[in-house]
């Protein structure tokens, strides 16, 4: 769980080191940093759409709809309106989102973003990707033990083992064709 000054120096940083394309964002900045009330329902999230309450930041100059609200499955992007949103039901969970302009995220926020409750990044995996994921961790298994017996049969040449020679032999032509089949 993320503590409480955390949260607030985020909101300092984002009032004092990131431009908004309206005044009112980093007003209603100033106002949640006096608030510790509703900075206590924060939780930073990604797809903050998909939660019952979210506000989504985009930070920029000219940026299309820099504060959006996701009320229940509908979109708000009236300042005021958002403000006594967050005003007046202080006491209710409040997903944030942060957009930034570039394509580098700070790591301070990195640090803060949870995991959406409304949204599991591992829930929206296809069946045809998990497919090719575990392929693909079956070639890394397969080439790992086909090294292993390339070693064993390293030693049993130098040892002059022929039974662990014959047996290791065996077992990497099998996985060489195992290997081939898939």
């Amino acid at each position: 769980m993320i503590q409480l000054e955390e949260k607030i120096q985020w909101l300092r940083y984002l009032l004092t080191s990131v431009t908004f394309s309206r005044r009112e964002i980093s007003w209603m900045l100033e106002y949640l940093i006096h608030h510790e009330g509703i900075v206590k329902q924060i939780q930073f999230v990604e797809h903050v759409d998909k939660t019952p309450r979210g506000i989504r930041l985009k930070a920029g100059r000219n940026v299309e709809q820099p504060l959006v609200l996701f009320l229940n499955g509908r979109t708000f992007t009236d300042v005021d309106q958002i403000f006594h949103e967050i005003r007046f039901k202080w006491q209710e969970p409040l997903f944030v989102e942060c957009e930034f302009e570039t394509h580098t995220i700070p790591n301070r926020y990195v640090g803060l973003v949870e995991d959406n409750p409304y949204y599991r990044w591992n829930d929206q995996i296809s069946a045809e990707d998990i497919e090719r994921i575990e392929q693909s961790l079956k070639q890394v298994e397969i080439e790992q033990q086909i090294k292993q017996l390339q070693a064993e049969i390293d030693r049993a040449l130098d040892q002059g083992d022929k039974l662990q020679f014959e047996q290791a032999s065996a077992q990497l032509t099998q996985l060489r064709m195992q290997k081939a089949d898939s």
